[in-house]
């Protein structure tokens, strides 16, 4: 990716974008997940088996950035 195709996707706020880390056990595979539009919870899949996974985002939070879905 060139730099201004960097600083494009980043005036875009894609970068900015609300993610956690998931290890997908099912696939010994990682892979981010997205926010949703509501910012009620994180959503994706296993970039292999295509699993879906949901975290919700509980009132009390938690400072872990890295979670482990089976």
């Amino acid at each position: 990716m060139t730099e201004p195709e960097i600083k494009k996707i980043s005036e875009k706020g894609l970068s900015k974008r609300k993610w956690i880390g998931v290890h997908f056990q099912c696939c010994q595979a990682y892979s981010r997940i997205y926010i949703n539009k509501q910012n009620t919870t994180y959503e994706g899949q296993c970039p292999r088996c295509l699993k879906k996974v949901r975290v919700r985002i509980g009132a009390e939070g938690t400072k872990n950035r890295f979670f482990k879905a089976w």
